[in-house]
């Protein structure tokens, strides 16, 4: 009777803060190994994505229709991907509502963005946007909003290095439309899709040596 009293009893402050820290520490170990493979993940996804839109539109090594399918396949295997590992890397780490309502708010910002890109990019191809204007348009406005949301992960996740690339994929954005089409293909491709896979390098090397 005694031992199931001693097993009840609650803990001292030093100890809760002590459960806290170690809750703490396993958060950030779990997001330390998950973040590296969304970066990595988008980061074949635009390699091979828009390499597969240059190949089509430049040398036209392959088709129109294969090349945008299997760049729309990889940008939303990106996104699934994104959201499921980004789900279990922040877990634990909202604890509050507030907190909760922040993510919901984050997220929601995201997906009105690229629904606003979209919406906007359908009036001005009614307005008379030329397919060329539009291929400059879509990648580097979707570019942009990627960046942006990357620089606010840094903040969520506790480490600047999404925050890198979110200003690189900015930069990458903004200089992309002054390459012509179908080049600026190439861009996106191994200035954007490369910084991806470099950041997930690093910071897979980042979380392996702090995690010894």
């Amino acid at each position: 009777m005694n031992e199931n009293l001693d097993d009840e009893t609650p803990l001292d402050p030093a100890e809760m803060l002590a459960l806290v820290k170690r809750s703490q520490l396993d958060t950030a170990r779990r997001a330390a190994t998950l973040i590296p493979w969304i970066l990595i993940t988008w980061g074949v996804a635009w390699l091979i994505g828009f390499g597969l839109l240059w190949l089509a539109y430049g040398p036209g090594v392959i088709g129109e229709t294969v090349a945008w399918v299997v760049f729309a396949v990889l940008m939303i295997l990106g996104v699934v991907a994104s959201a499921i590992l980004g789900t279990r890397a922040t877990r634990g780490t909202r604890d509050t509502k507030a907190e909760n309502m922040a993510g919901l708010l984050f997220g929601l910002a995201c997906m009105a963005g690229f629904i606003s890109v979209g919406v906007l990019g359908y009036a001005l191809a009614k307005a008379g946007m030329s397919f060329e204007v539009g291929a400059l348009y879509y990648p580097s406005m979707y570019g942009l909003i990627i960046g942006v949301t990357y620089l606010f992960g840094g903040a969520t996740w506790r480490t600047p290095y999404p925050a890198y690339v979110g200003g690189w994929l900015i930069v990458v954005s903004l200089v992309a439309p002054f390459v012509p089409f179908p080049l600026h293909y190439l861009v996106f491709s191994i200035a954007g899709g490369g910084a991806f896979l470099v950041a997930g390098i690093i910071f897979a090397a980042w979380s392996w040596k702090r995690a010894k």
